[in-house]
């Protein structure tokens, strides 16, 4: 009786065993080289970063397989080179060739300091993000008063809110032109946070009278909405 019973146990044992090993995901296959230089040996990775993310020169920037060749044999060269002159040479021994490698280290260093302590760290509102994606592709088209001080902007702003005068009247008044001077606005651009607050916090409408708005130089805005494009960001 015993010894059905370990066998029994034996067999439930090595199925499990059999099981667990079937689940196990199979380990990749490591990368075969490209080519082999002594020691210094050249993979697919680094031939891709070679020739998709280093700026070539247009006599070989194409994709057949002579550019192609010519990458490659780029890469062939830096490890002869780096061969021939090893780690103790006439450049390496160059005081400004070591303060460039210094500051090259140093900024490196810098931007994985940055990506560590400031982007890692940043957790986005979801909600935060969605609201100010709807906007973040518009170009508003706006025409615009500009106004010295502001007494003269609340009175622009009580005549056009009274109905008593248009947009183009009182620019014309104000300036002795008649055509308003118009611009383009977007959410990436805008001219100032006070801008940027009023024309992208909520959708204004087409003919929208906006301000007015105090700019960084202590003077004043009245924009008036023409129109906008849209170019979603994706």
């Amino acid at each position: 009786m015993k010894h059905s019973i370990l066998k029994i146990l034996s067999a439930l044992l090595t199925g499990l065993i059999f099981l667990t090993a079937c689940k196990q995901s199979p380990q990749p296959a490591p990368e075969p080289p490209i080519a082999k230089i002594a020691d210094k040996t050249i993979f697919k990775n680094e031939f891709i970063r070679r020739a998709e993310y280093t700026i070539r020169p247009d006599w070989c920037k194409g994709d057949s397989y002579i550019h192609r060749k010519i990458v490659l044999n780029s890469l062939i060269a830096e490890k002869l080179l780096a061969l021939e002159a090893g780690e103790d040479n006439r450049l390496t021994r160059n005081e400004e060739f070591q303060l460039y490698m210094q500051g090259r280290k140093e900024q490196a260093m810098r931007q994985w300091l940055y990506e560590k302590e400031a982007v890692e760290k940043v957790q986005l509102d979801p909600a935060t993000v969605q609201k100010e994606m709807k906007p973040a592709g518009r170009i508003y088209h706006v025409s615009f008063l500009h106004l010295p001080n502001e007494k003269m902007a609340k009175d622009v702003q009580s005549a056009l809110r009274s109905g008593m005068e248009s947009f183009d009247h009182m620019y014309k008044q104000i300036s002795g032109n008649s055509k308003l001077p118009h611009k383009d606005i977007s959410w990436q651009h805008p001219e100032s946070e006070a801008i940027r607050q009023a024309l992208f916090t909520k959708e204004a409408k087409q003919g929208a009278i906006i301000g007015p708005i105090k700019t960084e130089d202590n003077d004043f805005l009245m924009l008036r909405v023409d129109g906008w494009t849209d170019r979603p960001v994706i």
